[in-house]
């Protein structure tokens, strides 16, 4: 039995295979979160630079979290079809993307939100992969406490 759950992705991994798992989930999550935490957090520049109010930061973060949950059917697919690991490479490929772009090319708040939502992808694809590992790779009995951490790394 044991066998088969290895092989289907069960929960019958190592422990220390388990924390290589949490430690790839926690990094893919906080790398595919940054791109919208970071303009909020630098909100005030950059809302005096691209000339928006605190209203235009709600509507640009309003967008990614809309763009993020109309990503999500299609990341599940990308991870479920090529593997949770080199999806959650991609996501944090584009979610560096996504702020070198905010760096370069936002002049406008339309230009942030339209970057914003190319972030966003990246944060439905990163989400779906670190989940999917945690619950492939993470005994059953100790997956409330590594889903908590990894919830809890996005602050």
């Amino acid at each position: 039995m044991r066998a088969a759950e290895i092989k289907s992705g069960g929960t019958g991994s190592t422990s220390g295979n388990a924390g290589w798992v949490t430690v790839g989930a926690l990094t893919t999550t906080i790398a595919v979160s940054i791109p919208v935490f970071l303009v909020g957090g630098l909100a005030v520049q950059v809302g005096e630079e691209l000339n928006f109010s605190p209203t235009g930061l709600g509507l640009a973060v309003s967008a990614y979290f809309g763009a993020s949950a109309l990503a999500s059917v299609p990341a599940g697919a990308l991870v479920e079809r090529y593997c949770a690991t080199r999806i959650a490479r991609r996501s944090i490929a584009l979610a560096a993307v996504s702020l070198i772009a905010v760096a370069t090319l936002a002049r406008s708040l339309w230009t942030l939100v339209a970057i914003l939502a190319l972030g966003a992808a990246a944060n439905a694809m990163g989400q779906l992969a670190s989940n999917t590992s945690l619950s492939r790779h993470v005994p059953a009995r100790r997956q409330g406490l590594r889903f908590g951490i990894k919830q809890a790394a996005i602050p």
